[in-house]
């Protein structure tokens, strides 16, 4: 059987697609911290912000691990709650960027999802 030829139409699958359990929330995370760390200051909301969205975000991350407890997954879902309330307050106060802000939300909003299926289980 032949292999469908590659074009330019193809989509290559990430771990978005492909990703599931605490690996699509971990997936979600690194994609989130990637946008974080190439972002300055003032595309978070300033200094403060900025401070707050990395520790948050660090915070969840080390709560998301394989083989982690609910309780610790219910943690990880709450620091990104924070995590948007702080950012869509410094963008609804016009410090932030728009863009950045609703990818990241966007992110958040899906981990969060995937993290309150798992800690059901």
């Amino acid at each position: 059987m032949a292999r469908p030829p590659v074009t330019t139409t193809t989509l290559e699958l990430t771990c978005f697609d492909t990703a599931v359990g605490i690996a699509a929330v971990q997936c979600r995370l690194e994609a989130m911290n990637e946008d974080v760390l190439g972002a300055s200051q003032d595309d978070l909301g300033g200094k403060k912000i900025s401070r707050q969205v990395t520790k948050l975000l660090d915070s969840a991350t080390t709560l998301v691990q394989e083989g982690a407890k609910p309780r610790k997954l219910k943690k990880a879902a709450k620091q990104l709650r924070s995590l948007v309330t702080k950012l869509n307050n410094a963008l609804a106060k016009g410090k932030a960027n728009a863009q950045l802000v609703n990818e990241l939300s966007q992110l958040a909003t899906e981990a969060q999802n995937q993290l309150n299926g798992l800690s059901t289980q």
